[in-house]
């Protein structure tokens, strides 16, 4: 497959998951974990880890359709 069709399944796969994940992990409670005033901290971590998991589900994601097409060439 062609670098530029993986990059772009990557992006197309990569801004909706970050998206999604962080929505997911606002889902729990981190009030016992959770100081007054570091809310702002909270988000950015939550944010850092959700392109985390996504970054890892995109190229998981790519790596499995470049190994599919490949099967047939």
């Amino acid at each position: 497959m062609a670098s530029w069709v993986s990059t772009l399944w990557f992006f197309i796969t990569f801004l909706p998951m970050v998206y999604l994940v962080y929505t997911l992990l606002k889902i729990f409670d981190y009030s016992k974990i959770l100081l007054k005033g570091r809310v702002g901290e909270l988000k950015a971590l939550l944010l850092i880890i959700s392109i985390g998991i996504a970054f890892l589900f995109a190229s998981a994601f790519v790596e499995v359709i470049e190994r599919i097409a490949n099967l047939f060439v």
